[in-house]
């Protein structure tokens, strides 16, 4: 718990700066005297991303590579609190609560850096077969710079690769596409009094969002249905609507965000041909941008190093799954180096949530699963 205060302590929210955060990685890690191989700044030297070597003495087996990442989402804000925020909790310490520890971040990932920090401390480092890396992105919630120079700067041909991220007791080696397209209509800003039909069909940038929004609709529908679960379904959602400027003014401008997950069968550049194609449809001046392009992975089931994986994580949790859940990470980046699993501590339904909690139980069996890892 104390490892987790200090990581939730530092802000790190989109926006933030996260040196301090690097200089509290730096630290902690210090005992297991690791290099700090890659410090890459990025959006005007705010952010870095980071990776720390932490060498064998003579190693045997190829490195494992732990990803995680520092940012969290903004915290909730709510004017009418006096904290300024929608928690009733404060979101930059942790409360602990029963098995709960709430806290911003603290289940997506700061949770799952802890629970890596306390194995790494616990184990000796003389006792290494192979390298342990800790790479670390700045901007995993927002459109992963980072982690896309980190693919670039890393120094690894061959690796293991486990990205921390919460899947509760189980782990994930696979994941769909996502795709992030944003839509920019306009119209011309006038007083609402002059608002006549003709007008508001031609220059309303809000009537003509609704038509995008509409044909977006049949898009939705026009998806196959391929039943199973919801990783096997292609999704699409409206995620966020910008525009207006006041409540007696037509809007001269409105940005919808758009967001995709595609299957792994699906090819991503007819995916977003086929999306900005729907806008251009409803509204030929419209303006579609790829905003966000993150590509699906698998790893098969069967690779010795997942099957090796399930097998010590079950010495601890004896019902540890193969699972799958919709959710992207940034495995895609770093896959390229060999077999990669996705597994963490954390609660699933508290991503991005008021009151986001971990459970301590979770902390402390991925602390063991983490140390079989490790020293396996």
């Amino acid at each position: 718990m104390r490892v987790l205060s200090t990581l939730v302590g530092i802000p790190t929210n989109e926006g933030v700066a996260n040196h301090p955060y690097v200089h509290a990685l730096s630290v902690l890690l210090g005992d297991l005297e690791p290099e700090l191989v890659v410090n890459y700044e990025s959006r005007e030297a705010r952010l870095s991303a980071a990776a720390w070597k932490i060498p064998a003495p003579n190693p045997t087996k190829v490195p494992l590579v732990f990803v995680i990442h520092s940012d969290t989402v903004n915290p909730q804000l709510d004017p009418t609190k006096a904290s300024g925020y929608s928690w009733d909790f404060p979101p930059f310490a942790v409360t602990k609560k029963d098995d709960k520890l709430h806290g911003l971040g603290s289940t997506d990932m700061k949770g799952g850096t802890a629970a890596l920090i306390c194995a790494l401390d616990q184990v000796d480092r003389n006792d290494l077969n192979r390298d342990i890396w800790v790479v670390m992105d700045g901007d995993e919630e927002t459109d992963v710079r980072g982690g896309c120079e980190l693919k670039k700067l890393l120094p690894l041909k061959e690796a293991e690769v486990v990205i921390i991220e919460p899947t509760a007791y189980g782990l994930r080696c696979r994941q769909k596409a996502s795709i992030t397209l944003l839509a920019t209509v306009s119209g011309s800003a006038q007083h609402a009094s002059q608002a006549t039909k003709e007008l508001n069909r031609t220059d309303n940038a809000i009537e003509q969002a609704r038509r995008v929004l509409n044909a977006l609709h049949a898009y939705e529908l026009s998806l196959p249905d391929v039943g199973g679960d919801i990783f096997d379904q292609p999704t699409v959602a409206v995620t966020k609507i910008q525009g207006g400027t006041s409540i007696n003014t037509i809007a001269e401008e409105v940005v919808i965000t758009i967001d995709r997950r595609a299957r792994l069968d699906e090819d991503l550049d007819e995916v977003i041909k086929a999306m900005g194609a729907t806008v251009k449809a409803a509204v030929p001046d419209a303006k579609p941008y790829l905003d966000f392009k993150g590509e699906g992975y698998q790893t098969p089931s069967s690779d010795p190093f997942v099957l090796r994986s399930l097998a010590l994580a079950r010495e601890v949790v004896p019902d540890f799954a193969l699972m799958d859940t919709p959710g992207w990470s940034e495995a895609s980046n770093f896959c390229h180096l060999g077999p990669t699993i996705i597994a963490g501590p954390g609660v699933l339904d508290q991503l991005h949530k008021v009151d986001e909690y971990t459970s301590l139980k979770s902390l402390e069996a991925y602390v063991e699963i983490f140390k079989r890892w490790i020293t396996a």
